[in-house]
């Protein structure tokens, strides 16, 4: 920019001389004037020598200090700021014994402030903190599901997949490929030796899986909003899946502590209907027992309307854990015995843990 200022004060160097404007750089005299214009020497007594060297030493003090100029600015640049500095603006108010500075005129003067380092400021203030890898915990970790991990016994969690950075295997379960079967393993019993089981269900292929980063099993029909969950939970001390009270299962599942409670879902009200024991182990017998549970229970949309639901429940106790393959269903359609509800029993129909 100085130097910009020093060229034009060059080039806007003008000598007026009987009308006429001349460059400083250019000699005084007049050439191409009429004649009664022109100088003459008559005109000025000192013409003749003083008045040449005079313009001379002047031209010669002017280049001088126009070089000067121009060398500063060029060994000394300076960088431009268009910013307003509202650091120095009295403070008014407070909060929690904390000075607040007047943010109201603070703010709008910021909003003049075009400089490079107030628009890097900016956008370093409206970035969220970003957490260090120590404070990241794995799946296993924030599910507290480890070997020995003292899961709680109060509500149904994900059963979380062994190997969640491979991807699970789906296939087709018909000729048609309408139908997938999915097979996994997920994470054990807590405090058993074995680290993990096997899974196997079928489901819909048109079902979208939800939450796939977290390391849980859900899928979701687009069309409608029914649904699978795989959830486990500790039986309580002294109880066993097949003594287990029917009400217990809803209490476990809609937990608010519990995944899908956590996963968004507002629950007003559930019943457990019924329970049916599939297949019963006793401690001398290799197997795991099995039960099936119904439910209906109503969830309430963000806009406050209420939808009622049914649900089936698959369970198996393996060890002191209780692994469950539950879905969600419509009531209506559930009630009238159509497509739904068959998709929903052969959803639990097909679920197996080992």
């Amino acid at each position: 920019m100085k130097i910009a200022v020093a060229g034009a004060l060059l080039l806007s160097c003008l000598v007026t001389v009987d009308g006429f404007h001349t460059p400083c750089l250019s000699s005084h005299r007049v050439t191409g004037a009429p004649a009664s214009m022109k100088l003459k020497s008559d005109d000025y007594p000192n013409d003749g020598g003083d008045m040449e060297e005079s313009s001379s030493s002047n031209r010669r003090k002017f280049l001088g200090v126009a070089g000067s100029l121009l060398a500063f600015t060029l060994v000394n640049p300076r960088n431009a700021n268009a910013g307003i500095d509202v650091s120095g603006m009295r403070e008014e108010g407070s909060s929690s014994g904390k000075t607040m500075p007047n943010s109201s005129i603070a703010n709008q003067l910021k909003s003049y402030d075009g400089s490079a380092s107030a628009r890097i400021n900016e956008i370093k203030s409206s970035q969220p903190p970003v957490s260090s890898p120590s404070t990241v915990s794995s799946t296993a970790a924030k599910a507290n599901i480890s070997s020995g991990g003292g899961e709680s016994t109060s509500a149904a969690t994900w059963a979380f997949r062994a190997n969640p950075s491979f991807a699970p295997s789906t296939s087709k379960a018909n000729a048609l490929g309408t139908v997938y079967k999915y097979t996994d393993q997920i994470v054990g019993p807590s405090g058993s030796k074995v680290k993990s089981l096997g899974l196997e269900f079928e489901f819909p292929s048109d079902w979208l899986q939800l939450d796939r980063n977290n390391g849980g099993i859900q899928y979701v029909d687009q069309r409608n909003g029914d649904k699978l969950y795989v959830l486990r939970a500790n039986l309580p001390e002294g109880q066993t899946l097949a003594t287990l009270p029917k009400a217990t299962i809803g209490d476990l599942i809609f937990e608010s502590s519990g995944s899908y409670a956590k996963s968004g879902q507002a629950v007003e009200e559930y019943k457990v209907t019924s329970a049916q024991t599939l297949s019963e182990c006793d401690e001398k017998t290799v197997c795991a027992t099995r039960r099936r549970f119904k439910m209906k229970f109503a969830t309430v949309t963000g806009n406050g309307l209420r939808v009622e639901r049914r649900s089936l429940v698959d369970t198996y106790q393996i060890e002191n854990t209780i692994y469950m393959m539950m879905t969600s269903t419509n009531a209506v359609k559930f009630e009238k015995a159509g497509p739904e509800r068959d998709t929903a029993e052969n959803i639990v129909s097909s679920f197996r843990v080992d």
